[in-house]
């Protein structure tokens, strides 16, 4: 009788709270801030809050481009599509990101949001 060979059976991923899902965003926010410098100069800079989709690789890499969850805005005001661009500069840049690889499925595809105020605690 001919044996098939078995695929390996991945590792449980561990489920996490929503306390734990913000202290995962908090991460990355907190790694990206290094490489996150916002137009101070922009009108009313500390309220340009922007919010990206953010995919990653189980290494933390990022997969493909950052997206911009303000489409709207960020085709019709120069100074949001200016903070927005730095923002998806700095996640790339920052990355590949330092996460728990066994919460890969919670944090594969994240939303951060950049926030100026939160950011440099103005």
């Amino acid at each position: 009788m001919e044996q098939t060979a078995k695929a390996p059976t991945p590792a449980p991923q561990a489920r996490v709270s929503a306390v734990q899902r913000v202290q995962l965003e908090n991460s990355i926010r907190g790694q990206v801030e290094r490489c996150w410098s916002p137009d101070a100069g922009a009108l009313q800079a500390e309220d340009l809050i922007v919010e990206l989709i953010v995919n990653l690789a189980p290494d933390g890499r990022v997969v493909g481009q950052p997206k911009v969850v303000d489409l709207r805005r960020m085709g019709r005001d120069a100074y949001f599509r200016t903070a927005a661009e730095a923002a998806i500069r700095a996640i790339l840049r920052c990355s590949p990101f330092e996460l728990p690889v066994n919460q890969y499925s919670e944090w594969k595809q994240m939303n951060l949001t950049f926030n100026p105020r939160e950011m440099f605690g103005s």
